[in-house]
């Protein structure tokens, strides 16, 4: 121990191995290779996923958010783009059994009712005990709030989706210049709430649109870039595979090939697993 109070390692290395050896996986995803990419759903982590349009990023990220609900961990999901209805609608077409599909179910969808009741109570019984949805824009201070309200009832740490980050109002009610400063402020934000409560928080990230299109995007590609990579600790995209009227078409197809790719992982391996994304089930599986 030096005056100033810091400590030498070796006064401490025993618990830093202990807590080597505890460290483990908060949870798993439901697709081998990219849950081998992911290296899990490490606590205190931020994840940021980025995507353009067509690829299905809240499709992938809510189909997740619903597995590790049936799993039986405690799940918070941020919805600040989609309604919360919305989000329920893919999950029961998803749980249907290929009976339903996303157009059936509304009034004038023509979808069976009694398949609709079923899926609706196979839904309520596996996966909304565990899953909470935010109905209002919240700050990273309020999901902080939210985050120990979880830890308090359910005795361990939830995994926290937010949908999507560029969108998140900013913690501090000061005047902002602009939207890579509100950026940089929702990142320290989500960074805090990993921190600080030990959880790991999955954020969607829009994209420049100027990588658009493009079958291979690299770190700078997120809108805003610089603040989203440098505080994360793991980066991947969805992409939509092929080349200019190759790729348009992919695009239009109701089952269509995705690209999940890891950029950045501070804890594991960089690479890349191929999808297939159902858009009339809103379901995503490897291919």
């Amino acid at each position: 121990m030096t005056g100033g109070g810091l400590v030498f390692e070796n006064e401490r290395i025993q618990q830093d191995y202990e807590a080597l050896l505890a460290d483990s996986a908060l949870a798993h995803v439901r697709m081998g290779k990219v849950d081998a990419l992911l290296g899990g759903i490490r606590k205190s982590s931020l994840c940021i996923i980025g995507a353009s349009p067509g690829t299905g990023k809240t499709t992938l990220v809510g189909q997740w958010a619903d597995e590790l609900a049936m799993d039986g961990h405690p799940v918070i999901f941020v919805n600040l783009e989609m309604p919360r209805e919305q989000l329920v609608r893919k999950s029961i077409s998803r749980f249907s059994g290929k009976a339903i599909p996303l157009s059936g179910i509304g009034g004038d969808g023509g979808g069976c009712a009694s398949d609709l009741a079923k899926a609706m109570v196979w839904y309520k019984e596996n996966v909304s005990r565990n899953i909470a949805y935010t109905d209002d824009p919240i700050t990273p201070v309020d999901l902080s709030v939210y985050v120990s309200d979880v830890m308090r009832e359910r005795e361990r740490p939830p995994i926290v989706f937010v949908d999507y980050a560029q969108i998140m109002p900013p913690a501090s009610s000061r005047m902002y210049t602009d939207e890579r400063s509100i950026v940089k402020d929702t990142v320290a934000g989500l960074r805090h709430v990993a921190n600080g409560h030990g959880c790991a928080v999955i954020a969607i990230s829009s994209i420049r649109r100027t990588d658009y299109g493009k079958a291979v995007i690299g770190l700078d590609g997120l809108a805003e870039a610089q603040n989203l990579e440098y505080g994360a600790d793991l980066v991947a995209y969805l992409s939509v595979p092929g080349k200019g009227v190759e790729q348009a078409q992919n695009l239009t197809k109701a089952v269509r090939p995705v690209t999940f790719s890891v950029v950045k992982n501070r804890y594991g391996e960089l690479g890349s697993a191929n999808l297939v994304f159902d858009t009339r089930f809103a379901t995503f599986a490897e291919a």
